[in-house]
């Protein structure tokens, strides 16, 4: 009688091939499957090669499942063993290709979200939630199209805002990505910070433990219905630090915004000690003296964070905040102003 053995049991992932073992005497195998239990709807496995005596199994779903094999000689009765299979979820993911990381809206302009959806378990539903940042709670669940949590929003107030997405598989597991865009209003401002404050040690790259307070002068507002701010600053140093040659000059500014409650941001480029390829972005928190409408931050005094850093190759050179990857005006920690204000005009 012909002998076969198998391992009593193998484990991956769905989508993936999950190798199977078969040893025994000579003669012609074959391989078959079924579910162990309650599998979704639609769900299957296929072989490498159901022939062979090392296949694969892929399963496009999770599930347990029983692979037999029969090792037939031709002369004497075939003989069967088998293996379970543990076919593991593989958790989704999804990433925006539109929009990108700061890309710019204007208010009320249609943002369309596409986020197609990753997941090696092809027969895997999908459901869709947001969180748009704008101070309201997440959206409800849908359905996903498809592989894709596509949607189109509007924003109806300027602001930075991070918008989060997760997409849930059937079987409860969740990936998640997220997307920082600007959206302005050219009917609002101006805005400016004029002033100084500590420089935080590791601020400037190339001089970590510079004590010379920074000093930054910015002004914008908009054109009439323009989309690129003017600045009364042009051809003046936007920013330096004392005992130091950093030096900051404004080349272009790119964009301005204002928040409901009182924090402005701004970002273009410069030169840096006379050279080309830099590129910055300006933070202003407005406190609370009693003069601001209709919105202003609750703190005891202005705040500020500037961040400077190479054009071509991201490099800060210069950070309030070194180290951190935060930029949304709502989520940074600027650092308070030693002199000087924050000024913001909002219109009406």
């Amino acid at each position: 009688m012909p002998i076969v053995r198998t391992l009593p049991e193998v484990q991956g992932l769905e989508g993936e091939p999950i190798g199977l073992y078969v040893s025994g005497s000579g003669g012609a195998v074959s391989w078959t499957y079924r579910p162990d239990g309650d599998v979704d709807p639609g769900t299957s496995c296929v072989f490498s090669d159901s022939a062979s005596r090392n296949p694969t199994i892929t399963c496009n779903d999770s599930g347990t499942f029983i692979a037999t094999v029969v090792l037939d000689d031709g002369v004497s009765t075939p003989v069967t063993a088998q293996t379970k299979v543990i076919v593991r979820n593989d958790p989704p993911q999804v990433s925006f290709t539109t929009p990108t990381p700061w890309q710019l809206f204007r208010v009320g302009e249609p943002v369309v979200f596409d986020a197609p959806i990753t997941d090696s378990g092809s027969n895997d539903v999908h459901r869709c939630q947001y969180g748009w940042d704008d101070g309201e709670a997440w959206d409800e669940q849908f359905d996903a199209n498809g592989r894709n949590c596509g949607v189109t929003h509007t924003y109806e107030h300027a602001g930075m805002y991070t918008v989060d997405l997760v997409v849930t598989d059937d079987d409860l597991a969740q990936g998640s990505t997220s997307v920082m865009i600007v959206v302005y209003d050219p009917n609002e401002g101006p805005a400016s910070i004029a002033g100084s404050t500590a420089t935080p040690t590791g601020a400037l790259a190339t001089d970590p433990n510079a004590s010379g307070e920074t000093s930054v002068h910015y002004a914008a507002q908009y054109p009439m219905g323009g989309r690129v701010p003017v600045t009364e600053v042009n051809g003046q140093t936007l920013a330096w630090v004392d005992g130091t040659s950093f030096r900051l000059q404004l080349e272009a500014m790119e964009w301005f915004v204002i928040t409901e409650d009182g924090k402005v941001a701004g970002r273009g480029t410069s030169t840096v000690d006379g050279k080309v390829g830099y590129t910055w972005v300006l933070y202003g928190w407005d406190y609370c003296d009693g003069s601001n409408s209709p919105g202003c931050q609750n703190i005891p005094s202005d705040k500020i964070r500037l961040v400077v850093f190479e054009s071509a190759t991201g490099k800060v050179v210069y950070d309030h905040s070194p180290g951190s990857n935060e930029f949304d005006v709502d989520r940074i920690s600027p650092t308070v102003m030693n002199s000087g204000a924050v000024r913001v005009r909002r219109s009406p």
